[in-house]
């Protein structure tokens, strides 16, 4: 979607065209690994549940959980890794590239070997006296949580390295590390069952698999990334410029978790477990949405990156057409969520989900869209040098998102906390666009932002519509007609107002062409 900027050039000498639409297919990598896995998990895990019993598979789950946490030890490595190798290569410096990815290879295998060190110590503690493991349990669970200490140091090192490559713009080769890690991280219990029942030889293969995978990472950075394989140094300046920013970046990987889960323990505390079921379900299907930005983001910000250090106007026109692509793909799909949500949990959960919890999906599928177009500012802050902007307001929100979610808990039930939810997506992604603004401004592209406005403020409209026409007493087949016509109208006049005269023919002629290889 850069059409009409082919013959700009960034700093890495590609036209801004070409950059663009390697960037767009590193985001369909991105998207192809997170969605891949999803079949093999819907089979593997009903599977594990019968073979090795719910408590036990609960125990693994609760296990899952504690290793998430864990790795958000990295004090933010990964990203950092991502934007200082990226800023290296993109000036020449092969050997700085080469510096900054030995000393945050050493200083993330340090956090994860002291990471290891304190689960190991916990873990006997944490299961006897802070996780209701079964009596019969207990023993086993302590030798898998300890097992489970062994693969920290993986889980710590593994984005750091995947983050090099990532600022080589090697998606691909991301995602043949990924995808497999994560086929074996959810087939590994099943290879186990056939031997035995206990935990601890199930942590211990997936702590073997997330070894592994960082072994091939590291061996292919060392393939990759300029001069790595010459003597290895780790340089004093080069640490605490990844430690000034990577703490940043670690308060919101640990505040924005915190603001994520809220909701639920908020309903589990406030009303039922039961409660909890209703919100979970249609969030966890709504939120699946995320994949396609975050692909996305995680496609641009080596760009943001490289680009920002010396030149904001190629990170300003990423930026300004990856909010095009995101409006584009998820304006309409919002819309047709929104209208048809009873129908949609009717189908999918049956008629008590669709009575409860359809409101609920109706405002997270308009917060999701919020927040999908509040990832640009987001990732383009932190691609620029400015983390501390994010995590500053991701704290402020914090404090106010608390309060808010308990009382809107108490006036509407779980509605409210879909509203408290979507109220904070929104604000965060004001404060963004503020932010983002104030450092990089509009420039050349204010025709553009403009028009990307002008489309958020009609999809708007039909959202309104939409939570309208999905209001109890709404007959179904009007509910359908006008989810069919408002869902059109936001795919047309997204075609229309979000993409150039130039785009539209190429995307034409590239679907003819397609058509006519198939019909060959």
């Amino acid at each position: 979607m850069t059409a009409g900027t082919a013959g700009t050039r960034g700093p890495g000498g590609a036209t801004a065209l070409e950059r663009g639409r390697r960037a767009y297919a590193n985001a369909v990598l991105n998207l192809l690994a997170g969605v891949l896995p999803f079949p093999l998990a819907l089979v593997t895990i009903p599977a594990v549940i019968r073979g090795f019993g719910v408590e036990r598979y609960g125990v693994l789950a609760i296990a899952g959980v504690v290793l998430a946490y864990f790795a958000l030890l990295d004090v933010g490595l990964g990203r950092a890794s991502t934007r200082f190798i990226s800023r290296s290569l993109d000036e020449d410096r092969g050997r700085g590239a080469a510096d900054t990815f030995w000393s945050v290879t050493a200083l993330a295998a340090a956090i994860g070997a002291a990471g290891a060190v304190l689960l190991l110590a916990l873990a006997g503690p944490l299961v006897r006296h802070l996780l209701r493991v079964p009596a019969n349990l207990v023993l086993d669970a302590v030798a898998a949580f300890r097992a489970l200490a062994g693969a920290v140091p993986f889980v710590i090192l593994l984005p750091t390295l995947l983050g090099a490559l990532e600022a080589q713009r090697r998606f691909d080769l991301v995602a043949a590390i990924q995808v497999p890690t994560t086929a074996l991280g959810l087939l590994a219990p099943l290879l186990v069952l056939p031997w035995t029942t206990r935990l601890m030889p199930v942590i211990a293969a997936i702590a073997v698999v997330q070894a592994g995978a960082c072994g091939v990472a590291f061996l292919t950075c060392l393939r990759t990334v300029p001069g790595a394989r010459q003597a290895a140094c780790v340089r004093a300046r080069a640490l605490r410029d990844l430690l000034g920013y990577g703490r940043w970046v670690a308060v919101s990987n640990v505040v924005g978790p915190l603001m994520v889960n809220a909701d639920r323990l908020a309903i589990g505390a406030v009303l039922s477990a039961g409660s909890v079921a209703y919100y979970a379900a249609p969030y966890d299907m709504v939120t699946r949405l995320s994949l396609v930005p975050a692909s996305l983001m995680r496609a641009l910000f080596p760009l943001f990156s490289a680009d920002g250090s010396r030149d904001v106007r190629y990170a300003r026109l990423l930026a300004v057409d990856g909010a095009r692509a995101i409006a584009l793909v998820l304006g309409p799909a919002a819309t047709l969520i929104v209208a048809l949500a009873p129908d949609l949990l009717r189908l999918w959960l049956g008629p008590e989900f669709a009575r409860v919890s359809a409101r609920s999906l109706e405002l997270l599928a308009i917060g999701v869209t919020i927040n999908a177009l509040a990832m640009v500012p987001f990732w383009l802050l932190q691609g620029l040098g400015r983390p501390d902007v994010c995590a500053k307001f991701h704290l402020v929100e914090l404090v106010l998102y608390i309060p808010m979610l308990f009382v809107f808990l108490a006036w509407w039930g779980i509605t409210g906390a879909a509203a408290a939810w979507t109220v904070r997506v929104a604000v965060d992604g004001g404060l963004l666009l503020w932010a983002a603004h104030r450092l990089v401004g509009v420039g050349e592209h204010g025709g553009r932002v403009r028009k990307v406005f002008g489309y958020t403020g009609c999809l708007a409209v039909a959202l309104a519509v939409a939570l309208a026409v999905a209001s109890p007493g709404v007959a179904d087949m009007a509910r359908l007609a006008v989810a069919i016509l408002s869902t059109g109208v936001m795919g047309a006049l997204g075609w229309r107002v979000l993409l150039s005269a130039a785009e539209r023919a190429a995307a034409l002629a590239a679907a003819r062409a397609r058509l006519q290889r198939r019909g060959a």
